[in-house]
């Protein structure tokens, strides 16, 4: 393996180029903001277009409610500031690459163009798993609760109190914009970062922070913590979701373990083979 190219940099160095890459990524989020506002509509409603199916299908009325005079503009506008994060993406994964990149050897800044595009494809990948498979789930199950009135829900847990001398006392959902986009969010940003696992384990696989080996014995407190985080991003009580969630995340580890294993397995063929060379150099100096 090649020797790094780039000599040692003293702290204030490191200091400096990274806010140059910061300042680079901001500065493209920046731009991509406006870019994004011009289309809040659409982005708008394919982002609560499963939300609508849910409620067509429970025979719900289908309405958001603004509880403030400023949430029919906020919410717009926390849109285009999070579209723009998945429009900016590639540039503040070549700017992360750039900043790490000194660090490696030369052999290893190859796979930068990888490094940037798969970064991509887990990010926007992880949100659209949320999108097309936890939203569509989650709805139907959080607002099923709605369904039916207090009185058959007496009844199904057998409380001892006559609500039927009454009209029926419907559960009708009164869904807010601001809620309704920072459930939404929460999942799409939240399964885009842990679809970035396995490649944050490569890389520190690559750099040899990390094994095969010692990311095996953390497993079992890897899937414990996995179950914690889907619990973290999964508003609420629902427990579909939760497992929709974990199961991916425990999966992703263990693929983790295996890219692990094979770039471990290689590192160390290559450290024998340079281990004997030395020796054959060794013996035949000496000689």
């Amino acid at each position: 393996m090649s020797k790094k190219s780039d000599p040692k940099l003293p702290f204030s160095a490191h200091l400096r180029e990274l806010r140059i890459r910061l300042w680079r990524s901001m500065v493209a989020y920046l731009i991509a903001i406006p870019l994004c506002w011009g289309f809040w509509r659409p982005l708008f409603a394919l982002l609560v277009k499963p939300l609508v199916a849910t409620m067509l299908d429970s025979k719900l009325p289908v309405e958001l409610i603004a509880i403030s005079p400023t949430e029919p503009l906020w919410v717009p506008l926390k849109l285009s500031m999070l579209a723009a994060v998945f429009l900016a993406c590639p540039v503040i994964f070549w700017e992360l690459w750039k900043f790490v990149a000194p660090g490696l050897y030369s052999s290893e800044k190859r796979y930068a163009l990888p490094f940037v595009i798969s970064s991509v494809v887990m990010f926007v990948g992880g949100a659209a798993f949320a999108y097309f498979v936890i939203l569509p789930i989650a709805y139907p199950v959080l607002l099923g609760f709605a369904k039916g009135n207090l009185a058959q829900i007496n009844d199904l847990f057998g409380i001892k109190v006559n609500m039927k001398l009454g009209p029926p006392v419907t559960i009708r959902p009164s869904l807010t914009l601001d809620h309704t986009f920072g459930f939404s969010i929460k999942l799409l940003l939240g399964c885009g970062l842990v679809f970035e696992l396995p490649l944050l384990i490569t890389f520190l696989a690559g750099v040899g922070v990390v094994t095969h080996r010692t990311l095996w014995r953390f497993n079992r407190y890897a899937i414990v913590l996995s179950f914690i985080i889907g619990a973290l991003i999964t508003p609420g009580p629902d427990v579909m979701s939760q497992i929709l969630v974990s199961v991916p995340l425990v999966a992703l580890y263990n693929l983790s373990i295996l890219v692990a294993w094979f770039i471990t397995k290689r590192r160390e063929r290559r450290q024998a083979e340079a281990q004997v060379v030395e020796e054959e150099r060794a013996e035949s100096g000496s000689g």
